[in-house]
């Protein structure tokens, strides 16, 4: 209320007031929360507006399994017409590891890039040209050298969750 209108004088007669208003739009909290309820950010925004987010890009620390990618909030942001909580979406993505099989002099042989959970590759001893790429060391005046194996033994480690290398 503002006023009356017109405003009231003495009474002299029959008179007819009106009375006037101003209108106030509403604001409502809107809320952020990150993947695991931290509130991010807490504002009032205007009814009928597009509510924003103004702080950091939400982040969650991955772990050996996983990368995780921010992709937006849930649910979608709409026009305030109430409270609201909005909660950071991450898009879990499986980390790759490099298996790599090298010489007895740590010269790299064969690598590849494979999924974290994933058995270790074989060692493939036939290039593509059919060339042998079985492990060689050259002999000495004392020593004379054969392939026995890899350390560690790939068929040793379970599944791939971290780099890991093999020496012949």
């Amino acid at each position: 209320f503002t006023a009356w209108a017109p405003e009231p004088s003495m009474v002299t007669g029959e008179a007819t007031y009106t009375a006037q208003f101003e209108g106030a739009l509403r604001s409502y909290p809107i809320t952020f929360i990150n993947w695991d309820g931290e509130e991010l950010q807490k504002t009032d925004v205007p009814y009928g507006q597009l509510p924003s987010y103004n702080g950091t890009t939400p982040a969650r620390e991955g772990n050996a399994q996983y990368t995780y990618n921010w992709i937006g909030w849930e649910p979608e942001l709409v026009s305030v017409t109430g409270e609201a909580t909005y909660q950071a979406v991450f898009e879990a993505v499986v980390n790759k590891y490099t298996v790599t099989y090298y010489n007895w002099d740590g010269t790299e042989l064969q690598s590849e890039e494979v999924e974290y959970g994933a058995p270790v590759p074989a060692y493939v001893f036939t290039g593509p040209e059919g060339e042998d790429l079985t492990p060689t060391r050259d002999t000495t005046e004392e020593f004379t050298y054969s392939f026995s194996g890899w350390d560690p033994d790939p068929e040793e480690i379970e599944t791939v969750t971290e780099d890991p290398a093999c020496y012949a």
